[in-house]
């Protein structure tokens, strides 16, 4: 992994009690953040476009096809370090899942 790097996803927003992140399985990183914002609207058309997503979507949304709006997110982490770290946060330490 490179020292500074971004990576681009998108955080689902129109579902409650849940946190769903679409990013690009080839995890491509962008040196700058500048280059990182650039493909997220690229990314949120691919995601508006995925069935496979969709129906993730709409799966945690107790079978009901929620309006997909998204928070647009350049990290300075992996999605999936992205994803533990915010799961650490949610269950607080001494959680047993």
């Amino acid at each position: 992994m490179k020292l500074f790097a971004f990576w681009p996803i998108l955080i689902l927003l129109s579902i409650p009690d849940a946190v769903a992140f679409y990013y690009e399985i080839e995890m491509i990183s962008y040196v700058t953040e500048e280059e990182c914002l650039k493909r997220l609207p690229i990314l949120e058309e691919k995601a508006y476009k995925d069935e496979g997503f969709k129906r993730f979507a709409m799966g945690i949304n107790r079978g009901v096809m929620p309006q997909l709006t998204f928070s647009r997110e350049c990290i300075n982490k992996t999605p999936m370090e992205y994803r533990e770290e915010l799961f650490r946060k949610s269950t607080g330490p001494g959680s047993r899942t």
